[in-house]
């Protein structure tokens, strides 16, 4: 560019031949050999360099215009999902995976509304690949175990829980999905143990004071089972 500047037309051509061939999808390098064969009378050359610049730049211009669109119908698809009209969000999520079939956010959304359409089986592939594109959030593993274990998966749905932990040690609701899974599978006392280092940690739900009745009174410590149970019916009718 510095030798078209000089005037040095002749000079520059094959430096700008060898930028296009280096970045063949850059328009500027398509432009600026084109403006270089212009002013050295090569006007067939010229016109095609041109053409080319014109369908990289009509190319990006879509690709930018399209993930703005993207992005606008996945607001859409959350705004849908919170009001639950999922049928509704669920359409407007397959716009956007076909767009856009690497959108971590939109599978995960996907998963989330599938699961509470039923559909678990199709949620959880969709988390998988929110997981895998994006397995740096936690919210997609911990989404995984919590669909594996709707699904009666207890073994894979404890490995995602180890997953989940690592990466973040005092979430609350992995431990209480951890004492789901130990109730479901009758030990009790390591479901109490899960239970309540959910409640340390800030679970302190409904569900999870029932769940931690119930086991407190599978072991005999009707008490404590009590006195959660009373917990829990105070919490349900705050809601």
């Amino acid at each position: 560019q510095l030798l078209l500047d000089l005037g040095r037309t002749e000079e520059a051509l094959p430096h700008l031949r060898e930028a296009v061939a280096l970045l063949p999808d850059l328009p500027a390098a398509h432009y600026r050999l084109g403006n270089a064969l212009r002013l050295a009378g090569d006007v067939e050359g010229a016109k095609k360099a041109l053409r080319d610049f014109q369908a990289l730049q009509k190319s990006q211009d879509q690709e930018e215009w399209g993930l703005k669109d993207v992005d606008t119908s996945f607001n859409q698809a959350q705004e849908l999902a919170f009001e639950n009209r999922l049928p509704e969000s669920l359409a407007k999520l397959n716009e956007v995976l076909e767009i856009h079939p690497g959108h971590s956010r939109a599978h995960a959304l996907r998963a989330k509304v599938l699961s509470s359409m039923g559909r678990f089986d199709e949620a959880l592939e969709n988390v998988i690949q929110a997981r895998e594109l994006a397995p740096q959030m936690v919210e997609n593993h911990y989404l995984e175990a919590y669909l594996l274990v709707q699904l009666g998966r207890y073994g894979p749905a404890v490995v995602c829980l180890e997953r989940v932990i690592a990466l973040d040690p005092n979430l609350p609701d992995a431990y209480e999905l951890c004492g789901v899974i130990a109730a479901n599978e009758y030990r009790n006392e390591d479901a109490v143990r899960q239970f309540e280092r959910g409640l340390e940690l800030g679970a302190d739900t409904a569900a999870v004071h029932l769940n931690l009745a119930q086991a407190l009174r599978k072991l005999g410590r009707g008490e404590e089972s009590r006195e959660h149970m009373e917990t829990y019916r105070r919490l349900s009718e705050k809601k």
